[in-house]
């Protein structure tokens, strides 16, 4: 079973803005490689990503609503954990708390057969 999650660090208001760091981690806890990974990101478009940490998306594409970020990751090998993060930041004419869409895992397993696993919601306290 391929492990997904999704979390929020790193949360600092500056001025009428509040910047964040978002972590999705990545883990193979199967028996064997997995190969042929994507790794796909939905941002609402009233948060602007500022900065890729570790590795940036192949293709971002911008929606009405919302942009999608999207990964290639080649191969996981038992066991393997990847990390990748980006930075963001949001006006602060919101009021309440903003919750990201789920990230989604897409991969071929051992049988061929392709296999979706979502991420958790984050939510952004405003």
């Amino acid at each position: 079973m391929e492990y997904q999650s999704k979390e929020l660090i790193k949360i600092r208001k500056t001025g009428d803005k509040i910047e964040f760091k978002i972590l999705l981690f990545i883990k193979n806890n199967t028996r064997s490689s997995i190969k042929n990974i994507q790794l796909i990101e939905f941002v609402p478009n009233y948060i602007k990503v500022v900065s890729f940490e570790t590795l940036k998306p192949i293709q971002t594409e911008k929606g009405k609503n919302l942009t999608r970020m999207i990964w290639n990751i080649g191969e996981l090998v038992k066991g393997e954990e990847r990390i990748i993060s980006y930075k963001g930041e949001i006006e602060t004419k919101f009021i309440g708390r903003l919750s990201l869409p789920q990230a989604t895992l897409k991969y071929k397993n051992i049988r061929n057969k392709v296999c979706h696993i979502k991420s958790n919601r984050v939510v952004i306290p405003v």
